[in-house]
């Protein structure tokens, strides 16, 4: 991760999001299922960040960073 990446919030600490248009159709897909919207929020989250976690540890991405 980047030395100048802001710090993430504090575990307990609350967000805040504005909802655009298109975040209320994405959440209204997520939570078709029935979570509600910090589920929905939550899992969209930790999936990103799984994906994100995937990338970085491709032998590509070892190989150019390391």
């Amino acid at each position: 991760m980047a030395d100048d990446a802001p710090e993430s919030p504090k575990p307990g600490k609350r967000i805040v999001v504005r909802v655009d248009v298109g975040m209320a159709r994405d959440l209204a897909v997520l939570m078709a299922g029935g979570a509600n919207v910090s589920d929905a929020v939550r899992r969209a989250v930790r999936r990103d960040a799984d994906n994100q976690r995937k990338r970085w540890q491709t032998p590509d991405r070892k190989a150019a960073n390391g």
